[in-house]
């Protein structure tokens, strides 16, 4: 999240980092009391990555919103899988709404579901954001931070998968490699006329999911 969200910080302008920031300042978890500067007064936060909103919105002399965003509108069907949190033992699923954009599916937009570390809200609330834009090349920066290449006796294409969200950003990349959108490098490919391979099946069959275990 702090990674992604950095990129953000860095390259965006100023008008789209707040748009972001406003976003993830709508993000609910597990509500808290904080200090908040100036005068160090506490006040109520609806969760970890709104407090982190609040403060960065704050020190970057950005207008609050009194509002929360709209949550993007999902549409096509709903691909998902089941991760395993080797932490927990828990369970949590990761959806990914992928509507037909110009003959084929597109991900645009990516939530979890159950028992997961509230931070990953924000981190999908990023992701989710560049998936919408028409202009792959900005979520696959976000994949390229988030995804570690390492050394493979097989000599194949592997990444290091050695947490959560490394493990989103994979499904994530798979599920783009799958409708032809970028090759197993993370880099995007050029339009073709093709057929995505699951086309013609429901992609939020539970028949698709499968466990994911980190480690």
């Amino acid at each position: 999240f702090a990674k992604v969200l950095t990129l953000d910080l860095q390259q965006e302008m100023p008008d789209k980092v707040q748009e972001k920031l406003n976003m993830l300042e709508s993000v609910a978890g597990r509500g808290f009391r904080m200090a908040f500067p100036p005068t160090g007064e506490k006040q109520m936060m609806i969760g970890q990555v709104n407090a982190i909103a609040k403060l960065l919105l704050y020190r970057g002399g950005f207008m609050m919103s009194d509002t929360p965003l709209t949550q993007y509108q999902l549409k096509g069907d709903i691909w998902s899988v089941d991760v395993l949190n080797p932490y927990t033992q828990t369970v949590f699923t990761i959806k990914i709404s992928e509507p037909m954009i110009d003959g084929r599916k597109r991900p645009s937009c990516i939530w979890l579901e159950g028992q997961h570390p509230e931070i990953l809200d924000g981190l999908c609330t990023l992701l989710s954001a560049d998936m919408s834009s028409p202009d792959l090349s900005r979520i696959a920066i976000k994949l390229k931070a988030l995804l570690e290449l390492q050394s493979s006796m097989k000599g194949m294409i592997e990444y290091r998968l050695d947490n959560l969200s490394a493990y989103i950003a994979y499904v994530l990349l798979k599920r783009y490699e799958l409708h032809f959108h970028m090759d197993d490098r993370i880099n995007v490919m050029p339009y073709t006329n093709v057929l995505s391979f699951d086309s013609n099946k429901p992609s939020n069959d539970r028949g698709y999911s499968h466990v994911l275990e980190v480690g």
